[in-house]
């Protein structure tokens, strides 16, 4: 499914018509991720301040690139390489805050 993704977006840079396709499946992926970003932050998981939707875009790019290295480099990278940066990205999310220290 990566390497069918990857193909897909190589056509997608040269074929505008594949372009906006692209471009609206990136967003029906960063959408729920957006959703669950900005639950987390009403339900006190992370900080009330993160801008969901640019937390969803930063996400959506890991993730992408995750996607990438796993592809191009399976030598060098693993799955449990991955689930590792990843868990340390959704970490560094919330890193250092605590309900207790909010303002609000």
């Amino acid at each position: 499914m990566a390497l069918v993704q990857l193909a897909f977006l190589a056509q997608a840079a040269v074929v505008p018509e594949l372009a906006e396709a692209a471009e609206g499946a990136a967003q029906r992926l960063q959408e729920p991720l957006a959703v669950r970003i900005a639950y987390a932050a009403q339900a006190g998981e992370l900080p009330a301040h993160l801008d969901a939707e640019h937390e969803a875009a930063r996400l959506r790019l890991l993730l992408d690139g995750l996607r990438l290295q796993l592809v191009t480099t399976p030598r060098q990278t693993s799955d449990t390489w991955a689930l590792a940066v990843l868990d340390d990205h959704l970490a560094g999310l919330g890193a250092n805050w605590r309900p207790e220290n909010c303002s609000g």
